[in-house]
């Protein structure tokens, strides 16, 4: 993972920032974001974590599917240098999409061992069905304890739960790690993943919603409207910026109300 910038480098930076904005009269509105370990704590004390994933892999023929079983044992995870809410310089989480985590690979290969032979339509929908029926749709208020909060693939994995955000940010690591292009679909309060099929210069997509039960179907789910299309890796730099000048915005804040 390509993780956020230290939040002893930035904090000076923040500031001057923050400062030197304010001097042209401008006004900077974030949403102060609750930490990595009082979320994280906060899901342990309501979750019962397993390390069985029980999830419906497609046949080959895609006429039906078979019950399939995973363990998986989730290590800990140092991911408190990431931003975890929206701002107004990162409206989405595609920082967060990691094929290259172990346990994201894990899941590759055993989706990809269940499909051998099977188009490529039919491993992306396995991919599909592992998160819809593996993971369960759950807000982030009742699973994190806050509003918003942008879980890390292993962390949807670890707690077999998430919302659109982490179920699509999970989606888009495995189908990585299995070989597959895809991208964040931003909707108004909605996201979702498009798979891209084919090398052409204007490549046909498949929708795949993470957060039901519904198959893929071509494009980009126009009954949701016109969705803002993230590809991982183009907004890296100013994510990892925008992450640190967040986090560090959080922190002078807790300095001046010395807390």
């Amino acid at each position: 993972m390509s993780g956020g910038i230290p939040l002893r480098s930035i904090t000076a930076v923040a500031a001057i920032s923050l400062l030197a904005l304010a001097g042209f009269g401008t006004v900077l509105v974030f949403e102060i974001p609750v930490t990595a370990d009082e979320a994280l704590h906060h899901a342990e004390n309501v979750s019962d974590p397993g390390e069985v994933y029980l999830w419906k892999c497609p046949t080959s023929d895609g006429s039906s599917y078979t019950n399939e079983r995973l363990e998986l044992d989730i290590p800990t995870h140092d991911k408190s240098d990431i931003l975890r809410v929206p701002t107004v310089f990162v409206p989405v989480p595609i920082l967060l999409v990691d094929s290259e985590d172990p346990c994201v690979i894990q899941v590759a290969e055993h989706i990809l061992s269940k499909t051998e032979g099977y188009s490529d339509y039919l491993k992306i929908a396995a991919a599909l069905y592992f998160v819809q029926s593996a993971i369960r749709y759950t807000s982030d208020q009742a699973l994190y304890g806050c509003h918003e909060f942008w879980a890390s693939p292993c962390e949807t994995l670890h707690f077999h739960k998430g919302d659109c955000e982490d179920t699509s940010v999970l989606l888009m690591s495995i189908l990585g790690a299995m070989g597959y292009d895809s991208v964040l679909l931003d909707y108004d309060g909605h996201e979702a993943v498009g798979v891209r099929q084919g090398d052409q210069p204007a490549p046909d997509y498949l929708y795949c919603e993470t957060a039901s039960d519904e198959l893929m179907k071509p494009g980009f789910g126009d009954s949701n409207g016109v969705p803002t299309v993230y590809v991982p890796g183009e907004t890296s730099s100013l994510m990892g910026y925008a992450n640190g000048i967040v986090a560090s915005y959080r922190n002078i804040i807790q300095r001046v109300a010395g807390t």
